[in-house]
């Protein structure tokens, strides 16, 4: 259904090869700001696969993207 937040962290800490991953999150989550998603059964917030590859293009590329 989508990537919680520490799979999202995961996926963004490969392009940089970095473990400080803080500072990069906060980036990535101004990028995204209010987006939809959907909810796992254990109550966690995801955010679609999509979403999460073209905010990071956006954070890593500079890659323009559309806002829901």
């Amino acid at each position: 259904m989508g990537l919680t937040s520490n799979e999202i962290k995961d996926y963004l800490r490969v392009e940089p090869n970095t473990l400080a991953i803080s500072k990069l999150y906060k980036k990535f989550g101004d990028i995204a700001g209010c987006n939809t998603g959907s909810v796992a059964p254990t109550g966690e917030f995801l955010m679609y696969r999509h979403d999460v590859e073209r905010f990071a293009d956006k954070l890593f590329l500079g890659k323009e993207t559309y806002f829901d």
